[in-house]
């Protein structure tokens, strides 16, 4: 029964017994069908489309495979985006057994469709889901295939950069613009190209191979770049390279020496405009601008170009206003027309001041020195000591005090006097020049050195033993200054002993008048008297006094 071969429409009949000899029948029939069906399939081969373009050419495959019949010529394919049908075809011809028929169809794509849809192929359908074919499998007559309709990429404007010229004037500059290569990506997989043309941009030729080091062809050049994506769309857009001078020069100035004349307000100063630290040169003409105070003075220009690391030297005469203080800030400013702008583009545009404090001079003021006045030493002259005068005349401690024989010593500061605490006097009166000085001007003056008769000194003890020591009667200011004196000597009776004047030498305890003792002329030990008239005007009255003679 399990090979039995009949014919279509045969009945079979069928016995059922039981253990016990009962049975029982029935029939079936044995019917024949056409089990030799095709099976259609559809596979989707390439896909062809355009960038911004909604239309694609879809290649395929219709197949016939592990069949027992051909799929007729005429079948229908159904062709969708997602669930909208998009189109309809037939196969052209008979599919034998395990054959296939390769077919190309272009479909427009409606706006509707998002970008990103599942194209899907069904052999066998009419566009309704309805097939007209009887097949081994139903099931297997659709193919899916996710499709991106392709977008050409949105490339962001690009900006221009700026850098220095490669060397000075020379036009060009170089150029790094490698970080476009990344920062210009929309993806990771696109990829960046620089041109020199919007045509080679446009067809992708002739990319700039060192963006990172690009020499430009003049003052401003504009770079070309494209975007493209992995499916070849792409975008351009352009920046502009601008080379721009960054060579200039760096203009400083400084006030070297200022020349003053005492009491006056006219300034001779001498400055230095330099062009250190530059990469260019500073021109003539470039202007100087001199202030007082902040207030505008004066003005100057350069005469010459001053080359890179170089320097130009000049002075000007300037009248300090009446009203401007004695001491006050003098400021010279480079590159300043007198209004605080300037003519030059430098490379440092803040170092173009130079301020120094500065002051007008005045001959200082002197007080009057007072005259000096000693008791005379002999002859009308005396030892002065006016060094105190060094340190008394002066108003500010750096001023200096100086004394000179002459007027002329004095203003030339010439053959000073050093010895000003014990200076004899070579006449009487003497007159002495002193000098104050403040470091530029000057004032002299002068004061006398004179002497008087002072009444003399007596000392009272006389040892007459040649030992160096009291061996004379001395009185300190009689010889050489009262030149008419007269002394008499007596003893305690009243006796004269001795009597001398200025052509005498001092008593050595003789007696040249009385003899008084034992033996010699030598006076005993005792007490004498002396009588001494000065006869000079002033001194009227005699000096009595007494003087011890011992051994």
């Amino acid at each position: 029964p399990e090979a039995y071969i009949a014919a279509h429409n045969t009945e079979i009949f069928v016995r059922l017994t039981d253990a016990n000899g009962c049975f029982d029948t029935g029939s079936f029939r044995l019917l024949i069908i056409d089990c030799y069906f095709p099976d259609g399939v559809i596979q989707v081969t390439n896909i062809a489309q355009t960038c911004d373009s909604r239309s694609i050419t879809v290649n395929y495959t219709v197949g016939n495979p592990n069949s027992f019949d051909l799929l007729p010529g005429g079948t229908q394919v159904a062709i969708y985006a997602n669930t909208t049908l998009l189109a309809t075809t037939v196969t052209t011809a008979n599919i034998p057994i395990d054959g296939t028929e390769n077919g190309t169809i272009t479909l427009n794509i409606p706006g509707s469709i998002p970008l990103s849809f599942n194209l899907i192929l069904v052999v066998d359908d009419n566009g309704t889901g309805t097939g007209a074919v009887v097949e081994i499998i139903e099931t297997n007559n659709s193919y899916t295939r996710p499709v991106n309709l392709w977008v050409s990429p949105i490339l962001l404007e690009p900006a221009d950069i700026t850098a220095c010229e490669t060397f000075n004037n020379s036009g060009v500059g170089q150029f790094d613009f490698s970080a476009y290569l990344t920062s210009l990506k929309n993806n990771p997989a696109d990829v960046v190209t620089f041109h020199t043309s919007q045509d080679d941009a446009n067809n992708g030729d002739n990319d700039i191979q060192a963006p990172d080091a690009y020499i430009s062809t003049g003052l401003a050049q504009e770079i070309y770049v494209r975007l493209e994506d992995v499916n070849g769309c792409f975008d351009t857009a352009s920046f502009t390279l601008t080379a721009v001078d960054c060579y200039f020069p760096d203009a400083t100035v400084t006030i070297d020496d200022i020349y003053k004349q005492c009491n006056s307000r006219i300034l001779h100063v001498h400055y230095t405009v330099h062009n250190t630290g530059s990469a260019d040169i500073l021109p003539a003409g470039t202007p100087v601008s001199i202030y007082v105070n902040g207030q505008f003075l004066d003005y100057t220009e350069t005469l010459e170009d001053i080359a890179i690391g170089e320097s130009e030297s000049n002075f000007i005469l300037l009248t300090i206003p009446i009203g401007i203080p004695l001491d006050f800030d003098l400021t010279f400013v480079v590159d300043d027309t007198g209004d605080g702008t300037g003519t030059i583009v430098e490379a440092n545009e803040t170092n173009n001041s130079f301020t120094q404090p500065t002051n007008l001079v005045l001959s200082p003021v002197m007080q009057q020195p007072a005259d000096i006045e000693l008791c005379d030493k002999g002859f009308g002259l005396a030892t002065f000591d006016f060094s105190s005068y060094a340190e008394t005349l002066k108003n500010y401690p750096d001023e200096t005090v100086t004394f000179y024989l002459t007027q002329q010593n004095a203003d030339q500061d010439i053959d000073r006097i050093y010895n000003t605490t014990q200076f004899v006097t070579t006449e009487n009166p003497q007159r002495i020049y002193v000098r104050l000085f403040n470091g530029t001007c000057h004032t002299t003056a002068s004061f006398l050195l004179k002497t008087k008769k002072c009444p003399p000194i007596t000392y009272n003890y006389v040892t007459p033993n040649d030992d160096g020591y009291n061996d004379k009667f001395f009185v300190e200011g009689l010889r050489n200054v009262f030149l008419n004196f007269k002394m008499t000597i007596y003893n305690r009776w009243g006796n004269l002993v001795w009597t001398g004047d200025h052509n005498k030498e001092d008593w050595n305890a003789i007696a040249t008048e009385e003899k008084v003792g034992p033996e010699g002329t030598t006076v005993p030990v005792g007490t004498y008297y002396f009588v001494l008239e000065l006869n000079e005007p002033g001194f009227p009255e005699p000096i009595v006094g007494w003087v011890y003679v011992t051994k």
